[in-house]
């Protein structure tokens, strides 16, 4: 069929208006994509859920206490049987930084749970289950009476809590829960495994400053009586993380903020909120150096320097306990600083935002495990 010249044109350019919208359509939907959903954390899994377009940020001082699912050994000491000097941890080759997670049968998470399960041994032979370098080994161990208290002893010390000092990144108030540090908690055998934790109100008293080669650090103590804020559900590369109690809003400084993602963030001008004295967080100012978009989903993906005076006055630059402190940028909430450089404490790194949001949003919100 045949169409009139004026048709023929008529219709071009309606195909054209058509396609001109279809593509500023697409552009929208794909900034609308960008802004309000996660791609892939550090764990490579594809969060369903949408992370939210504001959090509630803070920068306050946090104590924070974590429960590991056993005790893990920090060295050795030798004790007087039968008239011999012994040491059974040694003998049977336990290692420092072995985690002893069982005794016979009977799981231990308590230097106290260790020293009584060992003292009931009846015939002085046991066996350990511990962990060591990720892999789980069998270990029998011939412990001996201590000549001094009659007790059976396995002659090691342990640890079974690991207690410090962060600061609190964000409140999420879509889910309830919190994100701190910006990196995990590591021991000698990587990221401790735990089996709960909490977070507290503490106070910061003084902060050593950071020099080349010597990190510095915040010192701090935790208030009586102890202000418990939250739960610690999880441990990972990207901080820890939980739900909070009740009281969290009297123990932390919060203000909501816009979240910019990664892929928008800028070097030039941006700030942190960390606290150095007492329990108020302050904004410092610092200029971001590299934005490294092919890290999005790292714990280095910012780096920065720091360029207030009043922060390179007290503290040097960053230093251990200013993990998880904010970044800010234009007015939103871009990342949070995690590691600082041994030979300049000036200069250091940050997490991008929405790797913490994303591992977040898969802790279970159990109500009846929600602090108190």
């Amino acid at each position: 069929m045949k169409y009139p010249h004026r048709i023929k044109y008529s219709l071009k350019k309606l195909c054209l208006v058509l396609t001109v919208f279809l593509l500023i359509g697409c552009i929208a939907i794909s900034l609308t994509y960008q802004n309000h959903f996660t791609a892939y954390a550090v764990s490579g899994r594809n969060p369903s859920q949408a992370i939210p377009t504001s959090l509630y940020v803070s920068g306050s001082p946090v104590g924070i206490r974590l429960e590991s699912d056993g005790v893990t050994v920090l060295g050795f000491v030798g004790f007087m049987a039968e008239g011999k000097f012994v040491n059974p941890g040694v003998n049977a080759g336990l290692q420092v930084g072995d985690c002893i997670l069982k005794v016979n049968q009977t799981q231990v998470r308590s230097s106290e749970e260790l020293r009584k399960v060992v003292s009931a041994s009846e015939d002085g032979r046991l066996t350990l289950t511990i962990r060591r370098a990720g892999s789980e080994i069998l270990l029998p161990v011939q412990v001996y009476k201590d000549d001094e208290n009659g007790e059976y002893r396995i002659g090691v010390w342990v640890r079974d809590t690991v207690v410090g000092i962060g600061t609190m990144t964000f409140y999420d108030a879509s889910t309830g829960c919190f994100a701190a540090l910006g990196h995990g908690i590591s021991g000698e055998d990587g990221l401790v495994t735990i089996s709960g934790g909490t977070i507290s109100k503490v106070i910061i008293l003084d902060a050593l400053r950071g020099k080349p080669g010597i990190p510095g650090e915040l010192k701090g103590y935790f208030p009586e009586p102890l202000q418990v804020a939250g739960e610690v559900r999880k441990n990972c590369d990207c901080g820890i993380m939980g739900v909070c109690g009740d009281c969290y809003e009297k123990v932390f400084a919060l203000k909501e903020y816009p979240v910019l993602v990664g892929a928008k963030v800028h070097t030039g001008k941006a700030s942190i909120l960390s606290t150095v004295c007492g329990d108020t967080p302050e904004e410092y100012a610092v200029e971001i150096t590299a934005t490294l978009k092919d890290r999005i989903y790292g714990t280095k993906g910012i780096t920065l320097k720091i360029t207030d005076d009043r922060l390179l006055e007290r503290t040097g630059g960053i230093v251990q306990g200013m993990s998880g402190s904010p970044i800010l940028q234009d007015g939103y909430i871009v990342g949070a600083v995690t590691h600082v450089t041994m030979n300049d404490p000036t200069i250091g790194y940050g997490i991008f935002i929405e790797n913490m949001m994303a591992n977040i949003r898969d802790i279970k919100m159990d109500s009846h495990l929600r602090a108190s």
